[in-house]
Formats: C-alpha cells, sequence, structure tokens
C-alpha cells in the first residue's frame, strides 16, 4: 500500500522542516509527491499539503517558479473544508499570490490575492496586508486592448 510509503516519509520530512533542516525534508517531500501521484491521485488534501509545504521550502530556497508552481498546485487540492485546510488553504494562496507578484504576473496575482480575501476578513492585520497588496498590484496590471480597437480594421 502507498500509504506504507507515504506517511513515514511525510512524517520525516515534517521533523526536518521542524528543526530548521529544509534541504533534508526535501526530497522526501518530492518522493511523497511522486508516490501520491502515482498511487493515491484522488487524495486532494495531501497532495495539497505537500505541495504547500514544497512550495515553502521552494520559497526559502528563493526558487520562485518552481515555488508558484508548487502553491499553484497546493492551491488547486485543498479545498477548504475542515479547518486544517482551510488554514493550508490560506497559507497556499498567500504563498502563490506572493510568488505570482515576484514573477511579475500582475493579472494573476491580484485575484490570488481576491482569493485569499474572504478568508481573513476576521483577521485584521492579515485582511490589511492584502488589500495593501491589492493596491499596489492593481495599478500594474496591463490594461487590455479596448473591444472597438481590436475590432477596427485598417481603412
Amino acid at each position: 500500500d502507498a500509504q506504507l510509503l507515504v506517511q513515514p516519509q511525510e512524517g520525516a520530512a515534517r521533523c526536518y522542516l521542524e528543526l530548521a533542516k529544509a534541504d533534508q525534508a526535501q526530497p522526501l517531500l518530492e518522493n511523497c509527491l511522486k508516490l501520491r501521484n502515482q498511487f493515491a491521485p484522488e487524495d486532494k488534501p495531501a497532495l495539497g499539503r505537500i505541495n504547500l509545504l514544497l512550495g515553502q521550502i521552494y520559497d526559502q530556497q528563493g526558487k520562485v517558479t518552481e515555488a508558484e508552481s508548487a502553491y499553484s498546485q497546493a492551491v488547486a487540492n485543498l479545498p477548504g473544508n475542515t479547518p486544517e485546510e482551510i488554514a493550508n488553504r490560506r497559507a497556499a494562496l498567500f504563498g502563490h499570490a506572493y510568488a505570482l507578484g515576484e514573477l511579475k504576473r500582475w493579472a494573476e496575482a491580484y485575484a490570488a490575492w481576491e482569493q485569499v480575501l474572504p478568508l481573513v476578513e476576521d483577521q485584521f492585520d492579515r485582511r490589511e496586508e492584502v488589500r495593501s497588496q491589492m493596491r499596489r498590484i492593481k495599478p500594474l496590471i496591463p490594461a487590455a486592448p479596448a473591444a472597438e480597437e481590436s475590432a477596427q480594421a485598417p481603412q
């Protein structure tokens, strides 16, 4: 059973993370992700949880593209139904929004911040952080060409 292979590795990875040894946790988590995708792709919360941890590790390493990808997968796999999933989804959305901003993918970053906002409505500091990011990013979003301009054919 894949669970018997994955759970001890994920547990060990979490222990390494608690000890601030992300370099030792990373290969374990990458292997867990591979095994879960192969043998238990239907376990979305587990996939989301592992991708969140990998996103955080990649973030610490300055690997923004890899972090963005991992956070994106975490968000996609964490529906946010249980308190733990909601907390994980919020963390993944925060990481994803910041990574998208670092990559200067402004429209996507703004959309990610919009997803974070309802998850922090009851947390004043976090809510203000989100709103501040949205105000900062909004003017950076390239304007879409006006429909009339693109519809006009040169004469």
